[in-house]
């Protein structure tokens, strides 16, 4: 990709961390060079913004990153899945940035109710007392005196208020500094208990001992005639070599993520310079012609053609929520609303004849059990959506459904028992979340380039601590170790 994309490194880690990372990865400098920004020289602990790097134009940045939020859902962003070599730990460069928010809302809990009616009285009387009758009729000059001290008393702040906000940052503090030491510990005790190194161990002591049984049942050695110099025949036992044992692997290389990511890189870089040379003679005529007046949104623009390539991913499905959003939530304003729209699917409220799909985290919903009787509708687990999403690949609906189709060659059981229902597909590397089971639904009531050019892309992190894909582990497009 370093042919194709001029590579930049911009993370929330500290600058002497990003660039240990980058000297691992990029010892000679030729990928990377000195282009890196930290979170030392951002500006901001808890967002990411291309101005900082490109001021002036952005329609040739790729960002590649697994948080979409820090940079507010730019569409120049290509969103990855994080890969996480130390399980557990997560992004040792995460304390400052916002709490992630899930895919699927958990509903939040109601205000408490005030059983004591003293504290009700107390909260009645700060929200605004009622003054008895009589009392307020007076000289308007001590009225307006009395306005003039409660403006003074609101511009100065209270002590009160401020002891609340000194509070208020020493508690952040102590939750900043509980989860690096949380983070280090987590650390520390990977050194010390070296669970890599003694798998790897395991597993050498029983190839040798694989080896050794393989070995008893063969001869030692063998009898070989060798001619000496008096022409007699005498026989020399020759051993045979040992072979080296070889070492097993004790990770598995399974993880595609980069070979996805490469892709849509080269997509994008290919239709870019497509449409700049298709575009380029047209362009150089408008600008002689309107000189002075403001060009129009063009093709060649990374931010039109990377929301292209993500809308083809659901585009014609129709899709209709069950037990995912919350009751108390409007459903446009939501995190997987907005998502299912941002990859080209069409979200619905109800059960209508242009749904093709029901997305549910449960059965037994009265959507789930309509679409079932109505029939021609695909009703899948929500790990059907997110794993679409996540891949910008729409997934294959079978292993997701929520009742398999029979298969033609399969007959009814003697005892005449149901085929047992699929649950929801269990995949190793699965990146989907269900709500919380507890949580009310609001849906429940109802139903290459031409021109060799080299386009500018950000080398971003994704969470993990000596992950490869952490934030701050930068390499190639993401860092991945």
């Amino acid at each position: 990709m370093a042919t194709k994309y001029e590579m930049h490194v911009y993370t929330m880690g500290t600058r002497a961390y990003a660039e240990e990372v980058c000297a691992a990865i990029d010892p000679g400098g030729k990928i990377f060079g000195n282009r890196i920004l930290s979170r030392d020289e951002s500006g901001s602990l808890t967002q990411k913004s291309l101005q900082r790097l490109f001021p002036c134009d952005q329609s040739m940045v790729v960002i590649i990153d697994d948080r979409a939020d820090v940079w507010e859902w730019s569409p120049n962003l290509v969103k990855v899945i994080p890969y996480d070599f130390f399980v557990g730990i997560g992004d040792i460069n995460s304390a400052f940035l916002p709490k992630l928010e899930p895919l699927a809302p958990v509903v939040s809990p109601p205000p408490p109710i005030l059983a004591d009616p003293a504290a009700a009285d107390a909260v009645t009387s700060e929200a605004g007392e009622v003054a008895p009758e009589g009392e307020g009729e007076g000289d308007e000059e001590d009225d307006d005196d009395d306005d003039d001290d409660e403006e003074l008393e609101d511009l100065i702040p209270s002590s009160d208020a401020l002891a609340q906000s000194e509070e208020d940052e020493r508690l952040a503090e102590l939750k900043k500094n509980e989860i690096l030491s949380r983070n280090t510990e987590a650390l520390e005790a990977q050194v010390e208990e070296r669970p890599l190194a003694k798998k790897q161990e395991e597993l050498q002591e029983t190839a040798a001992g694989e080896a050794e049984a393989a070995s008893a049942g063969q001869p030692a050695a063998s009898a070989v005639p060798v001619a000496n110099g008096n022409g007699e025949v005498s026989a020399a036992q020759q051993p045979h070599k040992r072979e080296r044992p070889v070492r097993k692997a004790l990770l598995k290389n399974d993880d595609t993520e980069l070979m996805r990511v490469r892709k849509i890189l080269e997509t994008v870089h290919e239709r870019f310079y497509e449409a700049w040379e298709k575009h380029k003679p047209e362009d150089e005529r408008r600008k002689r012609k309107h000189s002075k007046r403001s060009e129009p949104q063009v093709d060649y623009d990374v931010r039109t053609i990377i929301p292209r390539i993500r809308t083809q991913t659901l585009e014609g499905c129709h899709i209709l929520f069950s037990s995912v959003i919350p009751l108390d939530t409007r459903p446009e304003a939501t995190e997987i609303w907005k998502t299912a729209h941002a990859f080209g699917a069409k979200c619905y409220t109800e059960l209508t004849p242009r749904v093709t799909h029901v997305v549910a985290a449960k059965r037994g919903t009265q959507k789930v059990d309509a679409a079932r009787r109505r029939g021609g509708i695909k009703i899948v687990w929500l790990a059907w959506f997110t794993d679409s999403v996540a891949l910008w690949q729409r997934q294959d609906e079978t292993p997701y459904l929520l009742d398999p189709e029979p298969r033609p060659d399969a007959g009814v059981s003697g005892d005449g028992d149901d085929a047992q229902l699929a649950s929801p597909p269990s995949d190793p590397h699965q990146i989907s979340s269900d709500p919380e089971p507890d949580a009310d639904d609001w849906d429940e009531l109802g139903e290459g380039s031409a021109g060799g050019g080299r386009t500018r892309a950000l080398a971003l992190e994704s969470a993990g601590a000596g992950a490869g894909a952490g934030d701050g582990d930068a390499g190639g497009e993401r860092g991945r170790g």
